[in-house]
């Protein structure tokens, strides 16, 4: 009999994904109280996915990696964004263990929060501006004038 059909987990672990890389939707992040190794209480970012894919404890690689990925300072906006997880080896405490790690296949477009205008979210400045920018010449230097140093 296998320890984790015992045992059961509530959250993922590098061998449920069997190897493999899996694709799920975020449904929501939320702080879980955890108990480590030193049988202190702590708080803990937590992802639960869609489809009762699982729950998936964050660490910081992990927490870096989405926010690096969707941006934003607000974790309610991770709300349906598809991110691939999968195991690998990574160092704990100085030892080399299998590890789930987060990544994002391809950029996700940032989804605007309610109430703001569509005009503040547009790119800065608009692409007729931009464009003539880019034409415009830059100022001449006169490379003949004294230098005064």
């Amino acid at each position: 009999m296998k320890v984790e059909k015992v045992f059961p987990s509530t959250y993922l672990k590098a061998a449920d994904l069997r190897g493999e890389k899996k694709n799920v939707v975020i449904k929501s992040c939320e702080m879980h109280e955890m108990t480590d190794q030193d049988e202190k209480k702590r708080m803990m970012p937590v992802v639960i996915f869609q489809d009762d894919e699982g729950t998936l404890v964050l660490n910081k690689t992990n927490w870096n990696t989405l926010l690096g990925g969707f941006g934003g300072d607000d974790t309610d906006e991770w709300t349906g964004r598809t991110i691939t997880i999968f195991s690998t080896p990574v160092t704990y405490k100085g030892k080399t263990v299998d590890g789930i790690r987060i990544s994002i296949s391809k950029p996700q477009r940032h989804r605007p929060r309610a109430g703001v205008p569509e005009q503040s979210r547009s790119n800065y400045p608009p692409p007729a501006q931009a464009e003539d920018q880019r034409t415009q010449q830059p100022d001449r230097i006169n490379l003949d004038e004294d230098v005064p140093f």
